[in-house]
């Protein structure tokens, strides 16, 4: 009769019993679940809040030191000085191909010089260039007095950011190599107008030969002035104020046209005096361009040789 009241409370939710107390009166109950899952399930309730968090634990040992990987270590270095090595060899490639291009740059000779002006070949001579030629007398605007004597000629004078000549001595070295050199020879007018001269062979000789000049095979825009048949340069010897080499009973130099290479004399004197006007038939000359003494206002003398 107890068991039948207590079986009525129970299903009327008067009495709640305890989980223990529950599975007394379910035939089958699981103490680790609730008797209520197995006769009835109802909605889930809300998630209460969280609680509050507990006190921080004890701080954990230490742990033993990590164990040196040695072989790793060892493959690590070996592989940084293989590319440190290779590196190197990579660098010393560079700077070798480097000076091969510096080479290049600096050239041996004014023919294979790829700037214009005053440079420094690879021997340390210094020169002036234009167009693969080396420029060893340029006249301009009578800056530099070109009435000197024979050591003058001999050594050179001027410099190159000016009016020039090179020197005897240095046209001697330049060209007595056995190989073969040329001669172009560039003038200008007051009126702008220009010519040139080439002649395929160009040689001058030592300081015992006067500096005697080798010279043919003319061709260009200004019509010879130094081959012709009356009063031909070629063969002849330098002449000065205080070395009178030329065949004319006077000086040539005094006289007509400045130190040069004189026949008796001659029909090119491209050292004679800078004038500023095309009157004065004294001045510098090359007289088969336009069949006139003078009017001259500049000259450029260059040489070529084969490497």
């Amino acid at each position: 009769m107890h068991q039948i009241i207590l079986t009525g409370l129970l299903l009327l939710g008067t009495i709640v019993p305890s989980q223990q107390q529950q599975c007394r009166f379910v035939p089958v109950c699981d103490e680790n679940q609730s008797p209520n899952d197995s006769v009835m399930k109802g909605d889930r309730g809300d998630v209460g809040r969280p609680g509050k968090m507990g006190p921080r634990g004890p701080q954990g040992e230490v742990g033993a030191p990590p164990v040196a990987n040695t072989t790793a270590l060892v493959d690590m270095v070996a592989s940084l000085l293989n590319i440190m090595e290779e590196r190197g060899v990579a660098l010393q490639q560079a700077t070798k191909k480097l000076e091969k291009i510096e080479q290049y740059m600096i050239p041996v000779s004014c023919k294979n010089a790829l700037m214009r002006g005053h440079q420094i070949l690879r021997s340390g001579e210094e020169v002036y260039c234009i167009d693969g030629w080396q420029v060893f007398q340029h006249r301009y605007d009578g800056s530099v007095s070109f009435n000197r004597l024979w050591d003058d000629y001999k050594m050179g004078f001027g410099n190159f950011s000016s009016e020039f000549w090179l020197g005897l001595e240095k046209l001697h070295q330049i060209t007595s190599l056995a190989r073969k050199c040329r001669l172009r020879v560039d003038i200008w007018d007051f009126s702008a107008g220009h010519a040139f001269a080439e002649y395929s062979v160009f040689r001058v000789g030592n300081e015992r030969s006067s500096y005697q000049l080798t010279l043919s095979g003319h061709s260009g825009s200004a019509k010879d002035s130094m081959l012709t048949s009356s009063h031909n340069q070629n063969g002849m010897r330098f002449s000065t104020s205080d070395r009178d080499n030329d065949l004319y009973a006077q000086n040539c130099g005094d006289n007509y046209g400045g130190p040069w290479w004189h026949n008796a004399c001659g029909y090119a004197r491209l050292n004679g005096p800078w004038s500023s006007t095309s009157s004065d038939h004294n001045s510098m000359s090359w007289y088969y361009w336009n069949k006139r003494w003078g009017g001259l206002k500049s000259s450029m003398m260059k040489v070529q040789c084969d490497n």
